[in-house]
């Protein structure tokens, strides 16, 4: 799939089948978020990938308080900042943009949860997290990316933007 395409294609997915999302395709997309863009090179994010179910109910049941933040998805990618924050929510944009266009590329649903950043990093649902992610001290959940195989028709996307040239 030509970069054109994938862009054209990537929609949020909340709907996944169950079947599992291969190491390989893992690896392809979180490479890919460390192939994005970061402030000053500083190269200050990491991805980890959880696949297990009972970790995953575990974070869901603990953490959000049963809320299914990740959509039933079969993996989720957890994009952790460390080090000098600055710039951590750019860089992590960026490489969630990234890594949603590689799974659209390999066939994957994706979607970008932004909304379980703030009960993940608060004090006593992160100190089980960081046990069970094995995070560093210091260490900040950015966002997460829910991947698997898509259990729905996309939607086509209603563009909203503009966008034009100047001086010409």
């Amino acid at each position: 799939m030509e970069l054109s395409e994938a862009i054209q294609k990537r929609r949020s997915i909340r709907r996944f089948k169950a079947d599992e999302v291969s190491t390989e395709d893992l690896e392809a997309i979180m490479r890919a978020g460390t192939l994005a863009p970061t402030g000053c090179n500083r190269q200050e994010i990491d991805f980890i990938a959880v696949v297990d179910p009972l970790v995953l109910n575990e974070i869901r049941s603990v953490c959000l308080k049963g809320r299914d933040a990740f959509y039933s998805a079969p993996a989720v990618i957890f994009c952790i900042g460390h080090g000098d924050l600055t710039l951590a929510d750019l860089d992590c944009g960026a490489a969630m943009e990234n890594m949603a266009l590689t799974a659209t590329d390999l066939g994957l649903g994706s979607v970008w949860v932004h909304s379980a950043r703030a009960e993940l990093n608060e004090p006593a649902a992160f100190e089980h997290v960081r046990e069970r992610l094995g995070l560093l001290p210091g260490s900040t959940i950015l966002d997460c990316l829910a991947v698997g195989h898509p259990d729905q028709e996309p939607i086509e996307k209603l563009i909203k933007s503009s966008y034009r040239i100047l001086g010409r």
